[in-house]
C-alpha cells in the first residue's frame, strides 16, 4: 500500500511516519513545499496543477496533517483536474481542530472565519469522499503539544518560551479543563485508523479527540513547568493566582488593543474537555501528562 502524506514536517506526521515504519509500512510518499532533501516529495497544495504522482497500481490512502482549508482545497481540485489519482485511494485521513466546535461562538471575528472555514472546508471533503466513493474520516484534535525529530508544535512550546522570558504569570485561581493530545497519541489514533475496517455507518464521519488526562488549565502549566529540564530558565517562572474578579479586571483594558487575545485570556475559564480519549479508538491508555518530552 502507498502512503501519500502531506504536512510531513509536522510533529504529528513525523509521530504517524514512525508508527508506518515499526509497523512495516514502506511505500511512504512525504510531500512538502520546500527542498527538504531526496526523502521529500515536492508538493505545493496551493498549485493543485502541478502535482506530480506515480499511476496507483495499488490501493492507497492520503493522510494530511497540513491545514486542513489547505487540504480540501487541494484534494477538491486534484479531483477535477487528474481523477485518475483516486482510483485506487481507499481511505482519506484528514485532521482538523477542535476550533471548529469550541470557537463558533466567539465574540472576535478572526475565530469566528476560523470556525467557519473549518467547517467549510470539512464539508468539502465529506462531499468529495461521496463523490468519489472514497471513505473520509476527519479528526478534529484539541490541542497538539509535543515534539518529534526536532520538529516542535506551536501550542506548548510557545508558552514554555513564555515561561523562560518572564519572571511570573498571572492565574485565575479557578480556570476550565483541558485534555491536550500529544502528537504521538494524535499519530496512534490515525494509525489506527489507518489499519481499522469500518462500518459503513462510521464512514465519512467526523471525530472530536483529545488525550486520556483531563486536567484545569493552571494543572496543566504546572505539569508542564515541572516536564521541563531542571536547569531550564522556565523553571524560574512562578505563578500568581488572583481572584477571578480582579483577574478579569486587569485583563479589560486588552479588549481595546485586541479582541482576539483578550478573548483568548476569558478562555482560561471556558472547559474546552471531555471529548472522545485517544484510548478509546487506541485501547492504549496514557498514564501521564505530558506523557513525551516538549
Amino acid at each position: 500500500m502507498i502512503i501519500h502524506l502531506f504536512g510531513s514536517t509536522t510533529p504529528p506526521a513525523k509521530a504517524f511516519k514512525n508508527f508506518l515504519i515499526s509497523n512495516g509500512y514502506k511505500k511512504i510518499k512525504e510531500y512538502t513545499r520546500k527542498e527538504l532533501g531526496p526523502s521529500y516529495e515536492f508538493c505545493d497544495m496551493n498549485r493543485p496543477e502541478e502535482f506530480k504522482f506515480i499511476d496507483n497500481i495499488e490501493p492507497s490512502c492520503i493522510i494530511s496533517f497540513a491545514p486542513i482549508w489547505k487540504t480540501s482545497n487541494f484534494l477538491c481540485k486534484l479531483s477535477k483536474i487528474n481523477p485518475d489519482f483516486f482510483n485506487f485511494v481507499q481511505k482519506i485521513l484528514v485532521c482538523s481542530s477542535s476550533s471548529v466546535i469550541t470557537k463558533r461562538y466567539s465574540f472576535n471575528f478572526f475565530d469566528q472565519n476560523l470556525s467557519k472555514t473549518l467547517e467549510e472546508s470539512e464539508d468539502a471533503l465529506i462531499e468529495l469522499g461521496e463523490y468519489s466513493n472514497t471513505e473520509i474520516r476527519i479528526v478534529r484534535p484539541t490541542m497538539i503539544y509535543g515534539s518529534c525529530d526536532g520538529f516542535k508544535d506551536k501550542n506548548f512550546s510557545k508558552i514554555i518560551e513564555v515561561m523562560r522570558i518572564l519572571p511570573f504569570l498571572i492565574l485565575p485561581r479557578n480556570s476550565g479543563y483541558r485534555q491536550p493530545i500529544s502528537c504521538y497519541e494524535l499519530a496512534n489514533v490515525f494509525f489506527t485508523l489507518l489499519k481499522n475496517k469500518n462500518d459503513k455507518k462510521e464512514i465519512n464521519s467526523r471525530i472530536l479527540i483529545g488525550g486520556d488526562k483531563i486536567l484545569t488549565f493552571n494543572e496543566m502549566l504546572i505539569a508542564l513547568k515541572k516536564s521541563t529540564n531542571k536547569k531550564d530558565k522556565a523553571r524560574n517562572c512562578f505563578f500568581i493566582f488572583l481572584p477571578d474578579k480582579l483577574f478579569i479586571f486587569l485583563i479589560t483594558p486588552i479588549f481595546v488593543l485586541s479582541r482576539k487575545n483578550h478573548e483568548a485570556l476569558l478562555r482560561i475559564f471556558a472547559n474546552l474537555s471531555h471529548f472522545t480519549q485517544h484510548h478509546e479508538l487506541t485501547n492504549n491508555r496514557s498514564k501521564c501528562f505530558p506523557n513525551k518530552n516538549i
